[in-house]
């Protein structure tokens, strides 16, 4: 999980949340408004779902607009931009034990923000993949509200890292040039520099701090 630092609001909600009895999707005149929050929500994303950093896109078919604070216990941050972020569709048509990210949080609230620091800097990945929180309320919503160790994410997040590794060996031979490394680390952390980061880019820049001998 990486932080996710809020840009600019669209001017369309601006606009919008001015009307009187402005509410989430609350009429006609919302739905360009949605495609605003999509843009710019994926923009500050780096095009990554905010929670487990799978692709996602601006369109209604390859993201959800998720709200932090759920519409049913925070109505007052329906249309609050620090409230939204952009999730993935976290595994549709599947069962309780195979959704993820928003699909399986619904309108349980939980402690885990990808907008704190102080939250995000508890995050490490292990070998194969698995997220961990040094902190048991965060690791209660990355398991039991996220499920964010489900098997296909924690071999998702391995396959990254190891297409990396692979990605190194057959350029340098074994070698792991630090300037080529630093490199890496930038293309999985800068996206308004870069464009749409990697899928999975924190796991990969936490393996890739390890290997320059930096504080993950």
């Amino acid at each position: 999980m990486r932080l996710i630092a809020k840009g600019r609001e669209p001017a369309e909600l601006v606009s919008y949340r001015q009307q009187d009895g402005a509410r989430y999707d609350g009429d006609a005149s919302f739905v360009a408004v949605k495609q605003a929050l999509r843009e710019a929500l994926v923009r500050d994303q780096g095009a990554l779902c905010c929670y487990c950093e799978a692709r996602v896109r601006d369109t209604a078919e390859e993201m959800n607009i998720e709200h932090w604070e759920p519409q049913s216990s925070a109505p007052s941050r329906q249309l609050d931009w620090k409230n939204l972020l952009a999730a993935c569709k976290g595994n549709p048509g599947s069962g309780a034990d195979g959704r993820h990210c928003d699909h399986q949080k619904g309108d349980e609230p939980i402690t885990l923000d990808p907008q704190r620091e102080r939250h995000v800097r508890t995050i490490s990945f292990n070998a194969n993949g698995g997220i961990r929180s040094s902190d048991p309320a965060l690791q209660d919503d990355i398991d039991r509200r996220l499920h964010l160790n489900l098997p296909r994410l924690r071999a998702n997040r391995a396959a990254a890292v190891q297409a990396l590794v692979s990605g190194f060996r057959r350029r340098y031979g074994g070698e792991f040039p630090r300037d080529a490394l630093r490199h890496e680390l930038e293309q999985h952390t800068r996206p308004r520099a870069n464009g749409p980061l990697p899928p999975y880019a924190s796991a990969v820049a936490f393996w890739l701090r390890r290997r320059l001998g930096e504080r993950p």
